[in-house]
């Protein structure tokens, strides 16, 4: 009977605890930073932050307008390598563990010259996968002398991958910038794996789980009324054939595993 209720605690606890990844919300749907006064720090409508560094030498910094601008308020120029820089993006975007795909858009003036190049942008984790540009038809020019437009770069980033920023840089022939925004979009939950567990006899059980993983970790806890009461297993993960597997002594205490991310 001893063996019995060893088996059924760890075994109840094992099956009761078996999780799948929490992963962070994201936004769905739209976030702007416009620029309407010359703070360097602005918010955005939903969330993150975008801090500007004009470049010192080749920027006439904030324009509130211009003539040559049209009718756009709230105009920063980058000069050749100025940036724009997003933080604080995961909450908009969502974390690790997901599969995310996003639009970020950068409004910006284009004379067909010296304005031609869109300013590039960079963001650590994702990857880019289409880019396009259009004519905005709501900012026009009253010297005729150029066109506003949106540049808009597409980016997937994989579940075990995380971005926190993204980084607009001015070119070469000068970048001038309305506003920028994300749109969130296809956000896919990643389900953790299943934990498997199988009685060894003499008192042990054996969990075991698909090693591809890596970023998640074994924890355990033997109260789940207290969620700050896990923490990493305290046994050695062979790894065989694709599968991790750890043995565990069955007591009489009950213990509670999942898979998480540390």
């Amino acid at each position: 009977m001893k063996i019995f209720t060893n088996y059924f605690g760890i075994a109840t606890a094992v099956l009761a605890a078996l999780l799948a990844l929490a992963s962070s919300p994201a936004f769905a749907g739209t976030n702007v930073w416009q620029f309407l006064t010359g703070a360097n720090r602005v918010a955005g409508s939903v969330g993150g932050v975008a801090t500007v560094a004009p470049d010192t030498q080749f920027s006439c910094g904030w324009l509130s307008s211009n003539v040559v601008l049209g009718n756009a308020n709230g105009v920063w120029d980058l000069g050749q390598s100025g940036t724009i820089t997003l933080t604080n993006l995961a909450s908009l975007i969502g974390g690790p563990g997901q599969t995310r795909s996003f639009t970020l858009t950068v409004v910006q003036f284009n004379d067909g010259g010296i304005y031609n190049d869109p300013a590039t942008v960079s963001i650590p984790g994702a990857h880019c996968v289409q880019t396009s540009q259009s004519v905005l038809a709501n900012l026009t020019t009253a010297s005729s002398m150029g066109d506003w437009v949106a540049n808009t770069t597409q980016w997937a980033v994989a579940a075990n991958a995380a971005v926190s920023s993204a980084v607009v840089t001015g070119v070469v022939g000068g970048s001038l910038v309305n506003q920028v925004s994300l749109v969130s979009a296809n956000v896919v939950v990643v389900q953790s794996p299943l934990l498997s567990l199988q009685w060894l006899g003499s008192k042990q059980v054996q969990i075991s789980w698909p090693a591809g993983n890596t970023n998640l970790v074994l924890q355990a806890n033997s109260n789940l009324s207290n969620p700050n009461g896990w923490s990493v297993a305290q046994a050695t993960i062979q790894t065989a054939g694709g599968v991790n597997t750890v043995t565990i002594n069955a007591t009489d205490a009950m213990e509670f595993y999942r898979l998480a991310q540390p």
